[in-house]
């Protein structure tokens, strides 16, 4: 586990090297890490005393689809925990649409069950949950990204740059000045003050293919290193440790601020409005 403040993070790489990346066969490990965690005892380890259906929002990366992160949710619903994949499809959409459908479902997560949410953003979906966790923080509990660009709005490496600046452009020739502005704000809210009753973890790999592991390293937050890829930090064995550890920690601590359940409006009320 790393801690780091601001005076100490890692400058992001430039030029060439910052294009190029590391090499991709990289992400070939996909299939052996989740061997390794279907073998890990990680993988079937006993209901997290106090669970009690807390609910644990999760948010694929970027192309990733909702399947990517079913081992996850499957796994922290055996540890007691009420886990969903947030609907944002394929999450190749604008920043402000993904982070709206993330925030949408943590106010409905939490105004059903009554209790703050953790998120777990992999990738592209780490930068969803940030954007919420700040436009909502009475409503997040923890929020924890797996080798999420977190000081950047784009990934330099040209295998993630060149899919998101042509889908960016496309999407530019059809947005007006509502859409531009609603960007700028999300972007704003990314790379902006993260709220202190919010609990912060960025995990990352040094090895990983897609995104350099330097813009997921945080000041103000747990940065916390495992080996691995990109795609397979979503069924690293080593993130599963971490995430149980962390939602234990949770668990056991009961002092932090609870979720008030907002009133709901009568449908007259909504309608009018």
């Amino acid at each position: 586990m790393n801690a780091s403040n601001s005076s100490t993070l890692p400058s992001p790489l430039t030029g060439l090297a910052g294009f190029l990346g590391l090499p991709t066969f990289l992400e070939a490990r996909v299939h052996r890490e989740w061997m390794s965690l279907r073998n890990d005892a990680v993988w079937n380890r006993r209901k997290i005393p106090g669970a009690a259906s807390r609910p644990v929002l999760l948010v694929p990366g970027f192309m990733a689809s909702e399947a990517s992160l079913n081992p996850m949710r499957s796994w922290l619903c055996r540890l007691g925990f009420a886990a969903e994949v947030a609907p944002v499809g394929l999450n190749a959409w604008s920043g402000t649409y993904g982070s709206q459908v993330v925030s949408e479902s943590i106010r409905r997560i939490a105004d059903e069950s009554g209790q703050r949410v953790v998120v777990v953003g992999h990738s592209r979906g780490g930068q969803h949950g940030t954007v919420s966790a700040v436009r909502a923080p009475d409503a997040v509990e923890a929020l924890v990204t797996l080798g999420s660009p977190l000081r950047v709005v784009s990934p330099r490496y040209f295998l993630t740059r060149v899919p998101v600046s042509v889908l960016s452009t496309l999407g530019g020739l059809f947005a007006g000045p509502a859409e531009h502005a609603a960007e700028a704000e999300y972007e704003r809210d990314l790379l902006g003050p993260f709220p202190d009753n919010v609990r912060r973890v960025s995990i990352w790999s040094k090895t990983d293919g897609i995104v350099d592991w330097r813009v997921s390293v945080l000041g103000q937050a747990r940065n916390v290193q495992v080996a691995g890829s990109h795609i397979g930090l979503a069924v690293n064995p080593q993130v599963y440790r971490e995430l149980a550890s962390i939602l234990e920690e949770l668990v056991a601590d009961q002092t932090g601020p609870r979720y008030a359940k907002r009133p709901r409006r009568k449908w007259a009320e909504a309608l009018g409005s």
